[in-house]
């Protein structure tokens, strides 16, 4: 099956949207289909990862080359006989509307809905009219989550397929103990409002005041970062509360393994939600308990009292409570973490969630037998 996957967030980069434009075509490649990754990005080649796909095409995305882009990509789809369109992002960009518009009949067609992108479209006419007709034109809606689902215009329900995120436990080794004899509570995640640093960090405080032996690591980089370092200054914590900034590979696992616990308490705002968290899964996979919210898809990646904790958006005082509770209990913090991997290893590695794309681009019959026949290689 030959498969054109578009994206505008570059592989290059760090984030959910971005693993998935990787992780798609590399395992859809390895189970023998031809995959076309278009990337409307400005960078350099140079400056991107190893993508396994059959072919790469980097195109840019200013306004001004729309045109040649357009061209680009319809050439590129013939060329590679492609079967099926999926706007990864920008289905609600003039690029994506009209290549949905133009393969009609000729490829089936899905596209991508995330959280913020609803959310924002709910809140804008213009945002809201672009949404609707790409919906329209999709074969298929892809979705991170039920949560996600559920903010979907009446008109998309009928048509979705849940995708969602996974990990590569190959690259996330099993049963690694940790290096120090701290609680220590571990977040990975753009630093922006919604993912509710401020909060843990407040909540971190209270915690330390009851416990001595806590540390809390802070891994990620964003617009927050200093208002959150001087939050931990104002509040008496930061020797405690380590600022890492952004990580990938064997520096990443390893602040994983050595944690006790991961938290990230995301907050629901007027334009943007956590659709998922993947962060969650990556924990899971190394055998760790989870702390999150009552958020978005965020119930749908940390299982209440089995694989983790979850609590009130915003309520401090339950968030150190949640921590004080896995911290001090390290058969319940085991327990859970045990039970997290186990799901994560049976319902969320990336293998899985390609099948679940395949699926959804070919209909429940064709992509289940395919899925079925993947796994017993």
């Amino acid at each position: 099956m030959n498969i054109l996957l578009i994206t505008f967030d570059t592989p290059a980069h760090v984030g959910g949207l971005e693993a998935r434009s990787r992780e798609y075509s590399y395992h859809l490649t390895k189970m023998g289909h031809k995959v076309s990754l278009v990337v409307l990005s400005d960078l350099p080649k140079s400056d991107f990862p190893t993508i396994h796909a059959e072919r790469l095409v980097l195109l840019p995305s200013s306004s001004r080359s729309l045109l040649p882009a357009l061209y680009s990509i319809l050439k590129i789809a013939k060329s590679s006989r492609s079967s099926s369109l999926f706007l990864l992002t920008g289905a609600t960009t003039p690029i994506g509307l009209f290549l949905s518009m133009v393969t009609f009949g000729w490829m089936r067609r899905m596209i991508f809905s995330y959280g913020k992108d609803l959310m924002v479209a709910r809140n804008s006419f213009f945002q809201k009219l672009l949404y609707h007709f790409s919906v329209l034109m999709a074969d298929r809606v892809g979705v991170n989550s039920r949560a996600t689902a559920r903010l979907l215009p009446a008109s998309a329900r009928s048509k979705v397929t849940l995708l969602y995120p996974g990990v590569n436990p190959e690259s996330s080794p099993a049963n690694q103990e940790s290096n120090t004899s701290r609680g220590v509570i571990l977040f990975v995640g753009r630093l922006v409002r919604r993912k509710g640093a401020n909060d843990l960090i407040e909540a971190f405080r209270l915690l330390s005041m009851e416990m001595d032996n806590v540390e809390l690591r802070i891994i990620g980089d964003g617009p927050e970062r200093n208002n959150l370092v001087r939050l931990a200054q104002e509040l008496r914590v930061s020797n405690k509360v380590i600022f890492l900034g952004e990580m990938t590979g064997e520096q990443l696992y390893k602040n994983y393994a050595d944690c006790t616990v991961f938290c990230m308490p995301s907050r629901t705002l007027r334009d943007d939600i956590e659709g998922f968290g993947i962060v969650f899964l990556e924990a899971g996979v190394f055998g760790k308990p989870s702390i999150g919210t009552w958020s978005g898809g965020i119930p749908e990646a940390v299982l209440d009292k089995q694989t983790g904790l979850l609590v009130e958006e915003g309520n401090v005082t339950a968030l150190k409570d949640a921590l004080r509770t896995i911290l001090s209990n390290k058969e319940l913090a085991r327990k859970m973490g045990e039970n997290s991997r186990r799901r994560v290893l049976k319902e969320f590695t990336w293998r899985i969630a390609s099948e679940r794309l395949l699926i959804g681009l070919y209909g429940s019959e064709e992509g289940l037998v395919d899925a079925a026949r993947l796994r017993k290689r």
